[in-house]
This record gives structure tokens, sequence and C-alpha cells, in this order.
């Protein structure tokens, strides 16, 4: 059986570097899709006002309709995900391209995600195009460029 290898002290280093990339990432794509889900607190805070205005002069049956559209505003602004003081976004932005270039992210799957441009233009990643199709073309079975 042969001897295992030791890991370097360099490659251990870029090992826990990119788990802790990864840790990053996650984390911020957790919180991407957690609040492209909801409505923001001023909506819902809106929303709210708008409903107690209307109940003041409301039907029987409207104010019902209104009372159960206020538990439900109330219930949703108790779901919505901590606001973050913006620390996560900045770790992600730090950790971004590196991350990117390491796993072949592109531009695009990160709009697709969710990841907002501005977090991308700050973390240096580039806009990307898809391949032109029409400099593609087809010679009997084969395609080329």
């Amino acid at each position: 059986m042969a001897p295992k290898k030791q890991l370097n002290d360099e490659h251990k280093d870029s090992m826990a570097r990119g788990r802790r990339e990864t840790r990053i990432v996650e984390l911020y794509l957790r919180h991407v899709e957690a609040s492209g889900r909801s409505r923001s607190p001023e909506q819902i805070a809106g929303d709210l006002e708008r409903v107690e205005g209307e109940l003041v002069d409301a039907t029987a049956i409207a104010r019902l309709t209104l009372l159960q559209e206020r538990e439900n505003l109330q219930r949703e602004a108790m779901e919505l995900p901590p606001q973050e003081d913006g620390q996560i976004e900045e770790q992600f932005i730090a950790v971004a391209k590196n991350y990117a270039d390491r796993k072949g992210v592109s531009y695009s799957t990160w709009r697709e995600i969710g990841v907002p441009k501005e977090v991308l233009v700050a973390a240096g990643i580039p806009r990307t195009r898809r391949p032109n199709s029409a400099k593609l073309r087809r010679t009997d079975d084969a395609t080329t460029v």
C-alpha cells in the first residue's frame, strides 16, 4: 500500500479558503432567496396603513375582509427575513469573483439565481455575452465556428 501523501501548508490554506468562500456564497444566496420572495417591510407597512384607514368606514362584510387582510399582513411582516446590515453582502462581494472563477459560474447564472446586478459589478464579475449563434454555421452534420 502506497503511503498517504501529506498536504503542504499552502494546499491546506487553499482548501480552507475554498470552504470559507463556499460558506459565504451559500449564506448570501440563502439571504437573496429569502428576501427575493417577499415584499419589503415598507410595502407591508403601507398596506397595513391603508387597511387601517379603510376599516374606519367599512361595511360589515368589507370589515370582515379587511380584518383578515390585516391579519395576513401582520403575519407576513413577522415572517420577513431579518434585515441585514450589509455584512453578508459585503462578504459575498469580497469572495464572489474568486469563487466564480474557481467554479466557472457566469454572470448570467448569478443573475438567474437572483444576485442583483449592482452586487455583481461591485464584486468585479463581468457581464458576459452568450455565444453569438450567427457565428455558428452548419456544414453537413458538424457545427463549426
